[in-house]
């Protein structure tokens, strides 16, 4: 819908006292969401990033010294967190919190610019919708994902495309491709928000019901593309000029293609099920608001059900659904949880509600359910919380493992991590002897595992490390059933012929952790144990070689 339409309606309440109490909410949710996970230690995706961000600081190239297959920009966004703070978790999560504070005011400006008539209330739900949804932890809100950094350019894109739609001046449609494509470098499945953004463009061209549509709809989609190109171009050049862009395919698109591609149906519903009964309780406020903005505004909303749709579409790439592959439905959801807190306060109104009231009524539904949720996991520590959160997996004793690495090598010695524990690189300050730093595409039973198996141990030959690392824990490693045994035989085969001795072992000492670690003489007997259990104890072993 065009904002310029005369059918809108008519404006909703002006309250600044109600439209106060949203800001102050949003940002007393912010702040009590999202505080205690500045020192949450990485986990597994963060690791990437971070390992790939130190190492390209130091001269290394990503992609060519480093698989990964999401676009750079998430690299660069923790270079520059590392930049300005250090190469410390705490700088990450401050670039994370500022982001989504950015984020939360360009939804403040949309619904400012798309939905007039819902006024400052309705943009001020907005914005407290948007930040109660990606601190969700349903959502994994704690972690600097590749999703959470989208959705600032989504939000921008979708502000200047309804200033063009309005002013129609080529500027803000060049803007408006320019952040859409932004969003892509973040993560390509947000190119289902580009096909938004055109459909938008050609649906508003025909309801204005002039002559000349067509003209006119292939201008703007010119101009978008103008704007998309522009931004790409300082993207993509960097890896063309240095001979890397054969890698940068093989990484951001043809095995994100293949990975889209490894979920049956239905696998992916009962993720899907699972995903959403675990956001549910904490959410389910919102999702409400928002059917009321559906239902009481349809004229201002319909735009932003199509956008929630392409979103969702979005999410659901690939039936993996996530956690944090929902952050996607982040700002539309926002923007029509604000059109149904205005629907709200009106109703209210009608029975002599005053409108900071309602404002207050609007502020409980979206915050408290999340609060109350999460009010056990918001009272630990960082280490319970990544422990109730990421059960056994080893992010909290990854510093101490990388200490004894770094202590035990020097600077310029290699390390082979066989799992998908980068973080355990990135606190070595050690670079990886394979550039495959996990192991999802080489055990994930895609067509070229086996050729990218036997590619990473001859690069681990070739580069003989000083230590070896082997994770036996299942979600390190997502072993498809039909997965090649190469690579694991042969890590063993070099850990036998290389001449490395155990070092130590860590193990859970419960089913949830924390982990124990066994060094010297101690650790011999433990791994003997864990081994004779067919590797059903989760353990993360340190090889050494003297």
């Amino acid at each position: 819908m065009s904002p310029a339409e005369t059918d809108a309606p008519a404006p909703g309440p002006r309250s600044p006292l109600a439209t106060l109490v949203l800001l102050v909410a949003a940002a007393v949710a912010f702040q009590l969401l999202r505080s205690p996970f500045s020192d949450v230690p990485f986990t597994r995706d963060e690791g990437e990033y971070a390992y790939i961000a130190q190492r390209w600081a130091a001269g290394d190239l990503p992609y060519r010294d480093a698989f990964d297959q999401k676009p750079p920009l998430v690299f660069l966004a923790y270079r520059a967190a590392f930049a300005i703070g250090g190469e410390e978790v705490r700088s990450v999560r401050a670039l994370h919190g500022v982001w989504v504070a950015m984020s939360a005011l360009l939804l403040f400006l949309l619904v400012r610019r798309a939905a007039p008539a819902a006024g400052p209330v309705g943009a001020a739900g907005a914005a407290l919708a948007f930040v109660v949804l990606v601190s969700s932890h349903g959502w994994f809100g704690h972690v600097a994902n590749t999703e959470v950094f989208m959705l600032l350019p989504m939000a921008a894109s979708a502000l200047f495309l309804w200033r063009a739609d309005r002013d129609d001046r080529p500027r803000d449609w060049v803007l408006c491709g320019a952040f859409a494509a932004l969003a892509c470098w973040f993560k390509p499945v947000a190119g289902t928000h580009v096909a938004w953004v055109l459909l938008f463009v050609a649906f508003a061209a025909c309801r204005a019901g002039r002559r000349g549509v067509l003209v006119r709809v292939t201008w703007r989609w010119a101009w978008l593309l103008v704007g998309g190109v522009v931004a790409s171009v300082p993207v993509v050049l960097p890896f063309v000029l240095a001979g890397v862009f054969r890698e940068f395919l093989d990484a951001v698109f043809l095995h994100n293609v293949r990975y889209a591609q490894a979920v049956d149906w239905a696998t992916g519903a009962a993720a899907l099920e699972r995903g959403l009964g675990r956001q549910a309780p904490e959410l389910l406020g919102i999702w409400a608001l928002a059917a009321i903005g559906i239902a009481a505004r349809w004229r201002e909303a319909r735009s932003h059900v199509g956008w929630l749709i392409l979103c969702a579409v979005g999410a659901a790439v690939g039936l993996y659904f996530r956690p944090h592959y929902f952050m996607q439905l982040g700002p539309p959801l926002a923007v029509l949880a604000g059109l149904g807190g205005v629907a709200v306060v009106e109703r209210l109104a009608r029975f002599r509600v005053p409108a900071v009231v309602g404002a207050l009524a609007v502020a409980a539904a979206i915050a408290v359910p999340a609060r109350v949720v999460n009010a056990d996991l918001l009272a630990l520590d960082a280490t319970g919380i990544s422990r109730r959160i990421h059960d056994v997996n080893p992010f909290v004793e990854a510093p101490g493992l990388a200490e004894r690495i770094r202590d035990g090598s020097d600077p310029g010695d290699t390390v082979y991590v066989f799992g998908s524990e980068p973080e355990i690189l990135f606190h070595a300050r050690r670079k990886s002897a394979t550039r495959y730093i996990i192991t999802y595409p080489l055990l994930g039973g895609f067509e070229d595992s086996g050729e990218r198996q036997r590619e990473a141990i001859a690069e681990v030959r070739a580069a003989n490390p000083r230590w070896i690392v082997l994770v036996s824990i299942a979600t390190s490693h997502l072993e498809a059933p039909d997965a090649d045994p190469y690579l694991a035989v042969e890590t063993e085969r070099i850990v036998r012929e290389g001449g490395y001795v155990l070092d130590s072992i860590a193990v859970p000492v419960d089913p949830t952790g924390p982990f124990k670690l066994f060094t010297g003489d101690r650790a011999e007997p433990v791994s003997n144990d864990v081994l004779a259990r067919g590797g059903q104890t989760p353990a993360v072993r340190l090889y050494r070689r003297p």
